[in-house]
């Protein structure tokens, strides 16, 4: 078997193209621009001056006719420089809202603070309230079109150096970004996952638990209708139920009617809740006693729930793919070990007394195992109590109880095997050592083990030496490693007892081994496969690396 050279051929590599790099530089910093612009015009607000204000009239209009049904109209008054101003502006940028909650917060906060900003430079211009989130907005859109351009400048710096690579005659340099990239695309999904986490998935979770001490107070409703959602991916449809109710004898109005308030296609559904909730019809709504103006209709989650697992395929893809795209990174940017071309390195030295080995750590194991476990089926069991609350009422909801199949499986093979990895801590734990460090194909040594833990009774040993091949391919952007393993040998079977618990056996590999490797292409890697099979425990399988060095001039005299 030749020895891998590490390389490919040069008509079989895709150069990256340039010119993509750059055109999406420029389509992304589209983006940039109008984030600075956003946050620019925002901060501009922010120069405003905070004089002492009264509000005359804070008055929230509803119009059911109108997608967005809810305005404001304010007057307030101030003074500036001895000079009494009357001002009618709420925000900088006036309009309308699909939340009749979004006025009665801003009311509360004016009518608390007591304050108002005018223009400095033009006192008469005035507003009751600055936007922090907008600000927020610009500075996330600035930074979002600003790490679209940071790809494609490593879009356009590694086209260079592979095209560099690749005029150079014979040599074997790679494409090393392209682990960078993978893992900067791989980011925007965990990003994607945590906004989601933290801007949908958290909220509606701690509203959902606080719902608790939420009073139940008769409310009528005003007006009902379902809401459309235009959009590139067609028409979306929401209920949209106005009502009013009292509590502590003061009158407040509310169209929180659940708590997701997102919209899905399909009209007929949103009409069937719309029609049970006609003009005039009484109900129980819930309100929040620490802010009288929050009430929600119906308190439970129901289907609109399974929002909350969106950010798991997210935070899984992105997270995931980010640390397997960085491990390759690395590995590709590690020094390969010495090949075979014409001269023979110089041997080193044998360390005296034995090499340790190093086996794997079942306790991380097992607490990363548990973890996962508790994560996963924390979140998916508060679908399968809404699941089942909708059962036992007699009102299944079907899409509900298959959709959560696949996350209940995994959950449950999660759970199910964690007796296993926990019971894995407890089986018999080895000091794995080879007497000499430095490996030669062709040259005796000695592989040994004793065990210094863990129970359980040996009734089998096997030992095993495996020589494996690794071969990567590119093509383009994507990258694809396939595996073979070329050499399979049994050192060492036993059921003998004293055997087990501390022996050796001869490690010798073949004449014509080819010694560890780890290039650009190509990796070769030796390990010792270890399976002791244990009564009424989970059985003991390790696998440990071994170094195989190449043969030196003095090997052959």
């Amino acid at each position: 078997m030749n020895p891998p050279s590490g390389k490919q051929p040069a008509s079989n590599k895709k150069k990256t193209p340039g010119c993509f790099g750059w055109g999406w530089c420029a389509f992304s910093s589209i983006f940039v621009l109008a984030g600075l612009w956003m946050t620019f015009q925002e901060l501009r607000l922010w120069t405003y001056e905070e004089v002492p204000c009264q509000v005359q009239k804070f008055e929230i209009l509803d119009e059911a006719s109108n997608d967005e049904p809810f305005s404001a109209r304010v007057q307030f008054t101030y003074q500036h420089n001895g000079q009494q101003y009357t001002g009618n502006r709420l925000t900088a940028n006036e309009g309308r809202h699909e939340d009749y909650e979004h006025y009665v917060e801003l009311e509360q906060e004016v009518q608390a603070r007591g304050t108002c900003f005018l223009n400095p430079d033009q006192p008469s211009e005035s507003i009751l309230q600055r936007s922090r989130g907008a600000v927020w907005g610009g500075i996330a859109f600035t930074l979002f079109g600003s790490f679209f351009v940071a790809i494609g400048v490593f879009i356009i710096k590694a086209s260079k150096d592979e095209s560099k690579a690749l005029s150079a005659k014979g040599s074997s340099k790679e494409f090393k970004h392209g682990g960078t990239i993978a893992a900067a695309f791989f980011g925007i999904f965990a990003l994607a996952g945590v906004g989601v986490f933290f801007g949908s998935t958290l909220p509606m979770a701690s509203k959902a638990l606080s719902l608790r001490s939420w009073e139940p107070t008769p409310a009528t409703v005003i007006w009902s209708r379902v809401r459309s959602h235009d959009s590139d991916d067609g028409t979306t449809y929401s209920p949209d139920i106005f009502y009013r109710y009292r509590y502590q004898d003061q009158e407040h109005r509310s169209n929180t009617f659940s708590l997701s308030s997102g919209s899905s296609s399909g009209r007929s559904g949103k009409q069937k809740i719309v029609d049970q909730y006609p003009r005039g019809k009484e109900f129980t709504c819930y309100v929040n006693p620490k802010k009288p103006w929050q009430a929600v209709g119906q308190p439970k989650l129901g289907w609109s729930a399974l929002i909350m697992l969106l950010p798991l395929p997210f935070l899984a893809v992105g997270f995931g793919g980010v640390w397997w795209s960085l491990k390759k990174s690395r590995e590709l940017k590690s020094p390969a070990l010495p090949e075979r071309k014409g001269h023979l390195p110089a041997r080193s030295q044998p360390d005296k007394g034995n090499q340790k080995l190093k086996s794997s750590n079942r306790s991380m194991n097992f607490f990363g195992h548990l973890i996962f476990a508790l994560f996963w089926c924390g979140i998916v069991s508060v679908f399968v109590v809404v699941a089942w609350g909708k059962w036992a009422s007699g009102h299944p909801e079907w899409f509900l109880n298959i959709f959560l199949i696949p996350f209940i499986l995994v959950g449950l093979i999660a759970l199910l095997s964690l007796p296993y990895s926990f019971l894995a801590i407890f089986s018999p734990r080895f000091d794995l050592s080879v007497k000499d460090e430095d490996l030669r194909p062709g040259i005796a040594t000695k592989f040994r083990w004793k065990q210094t833990g863990g129970s359980g009774q040996l009734t089998e040993m096997t030992i095993t030496l495996v020589g494996q091949e690794e071969a990567t391919y590119q093509r383009g952007t994507d990258r694809s490693t396939a595996t073979s393993i070329f050499y399979q040998k049994d050192l060492f079977t036993t059921t003998s007892l004293p055997s087990m618990l501390q022996s050796e056996c001869d490690l010798i590999f073949p004449h014509d081994a080819l010694p560890t490797l780890k290039g650009q292409h190509n990796r070769i890697r030796w390990y010792i496969r270890m399976h002791a099979a244990v009564k009424s425990r989970p059985d003991v399988r390790e696998r440990i690396d071994l170094i195989l060095n190449p043969l030196t001039e003095s090997d052959f005299r």
